[in-house]
């Protein structure tokens, strides 16, 4: 990551209407008035930074594709400041070529220099098809000020000024710049911390070893499985799946074996058709929840056929999710690793907690000694479970948040 403080080409969008107003949705307030009239003022040759032309208003930048990086900011600190104690940020996302990204991350600072900060950074991946953004698609994200890393000491109850920051990955066969779009920035309270563990596949060893030991602490999870595995070695059989609803109260939901982004629309509609089908058909509750095979979608082919047939499709990566959450459809996700310890997933399971974040645990086979990258230890498995209940963390499975968070989210208690 680029620090915004030295060696940056700096734009200042100086822009009315930049403090707080009531947004016309409940717990929410915007930032920034992206209709407002303003002056852009660059103070740096590189990148070009003016308003975008078309709907909705926005604000655009262009790097210049060599690395650089272009950094915007609100013309004025905000007075008085803003408190992001019990908050997290909202922003609408627009970007033309992906792939030359490098960076894009907000900066919110709490003092006058620029040196107190939170930095929000919305991932990116070498895969474009497992990526939150997708070229030339208005996507929103919200981002958590509890997953920030900091720089300094910021107080987040009292942020001055944000920055937009920008850059391309700096080719230096060709430049290649990157055009980003900004047509939101908006404040929304958080709700409450939950931990949902899910468990992709359908693994045999999912209720036979996780959904027990989760039950002795009245822990709950969700399971995405596979409907052509069920039944197959090393796979949960129908019954079980059954048990794993009724006895355990854990939820089974849809997941796939192959990507599909690899699959045409017609083989692809066919495909989820068959598998919402088949999760219906049995009574399963977790029917209208997908978890994206490989955590691969596309927004042209993908997105339209799951929202056609599911309520919620859930990524493999991306960090803590908010409540509710910007996108039902690209719900992010971690990815827990053979080498990741229990305390590390206890300590994200407490941040959540105290800053109002989803966790959504991402784990496969459970095994007793791992080897492939999908494997994680049975006894480390045992442990996280352990200091979950032991910290009180609220731990729900997936049908059961969306139902009372995800659509109309109650008040903060706050």
């Amino acid at each position: 990551m680029r620090s915004v403080q030295s060696g940056m080409c700096l734009a200042l969008i100086l822009l009315s209407g930049c403090g707080w107003r009531t947004h016309e949705r409940a717990h929410e307030r915007t930032l920034v008035s992206f209709e407002a009239p303003g002056v852009f003022t660059r103070v740096s040759p590189a990148g070009i930074v003016d308003r975008g032309s078309g709907e909705p208003p926005h604000l655009s930048c262009k790097t210049p594709g060599d690395g650089s990086a272009v950094v915007v900011v609100n013309s004025r600190p905000y007075d008085p400041p803003l408190d992001f104690t019990n908050r997290f940020l909202r922003v609408r996302i627009r970007v033309d070529r992906v792939m030359g990204l490098t960076d894009m991350e907000f900066h919110l600072f709490s003092d006058a220099q620029r040196t107190q900060a939170l930095v929000l950074r919305i991932p990116l991946f070498a895969d474009e098809r497992a990526n939150l953004l997708q070229d030339g698609e208005w996507i929103t994200v919200t981002l958590s000020p509890g997953a920030a890393r900091r720089a300094g000491n910021p107080d987040r109850s009292a942020i001055r000024e944000i920055v937009w920051l920008v850059a391309d990955n700096g080719s230096p066969d060709s430049l290649m710049p990157v055009r980003a779009d900004l047509s939101e920035l908006a404040a929304v309270d958080a709700t409450r911390g939950i931990v949902t563990l899910t468990f992709d596949d359908g693994y045999e060893e999912h209720y036979s070893a996780a959904a027990p030991l989760m039950a002795e602490h009245g822990l709950r999870g969700t399971a995405y499985v596979m409907p052509d595995q069920v039944g197959e070695p090393g796979y949960m059989t129908l019954e079980q799946l059954h048990e794993l609803q009724h006895r355990y109260g854990w939820d089974v939901a849809a997941h796939h074996m192959d990507p599909f982004t690899d699959l045409g629309s017609e083989v692809l509609e066919a495909v989820i058709i068959e598998m919402r089908g088949f999760l219906e058909r049995e009574g399963f509750e977790g029917a209208e929840h997908l978890a994206y095979p490989l955590g691969k979608y596309d927004a042209r082919t993908v997105l339209p056929l799951v929202q056609r047939y599911f309520t919620t499709a859930r990524l493999a990566s991306g960090g803590p999710e908010t409540l509710p959450p910007a996108d039902p459809y690209r719900l992010r996700a971690v990815n827990i690793l053979p080498t990741t310890e229990p305390e590390e997933i206890a300590a994200a399971a407490l941040r959540a907690d105290q800053n109002g974040e989803w966790l959504i645990l991402m784990f496969h086979s459970l095994v007793e000694s791992p080897e492939r990258d999908t494997d994680y230890g049975l006894a480390e498995f045992a442990r996280t479970i352990e200091l979950l209940a032991d910290g009180r963390i609220d731990v729900r499975p997936f049908s059961e948040v969306w139902k009372d968070y995800g659509r109309n989210p109650p008040a903060p208690d706050h």
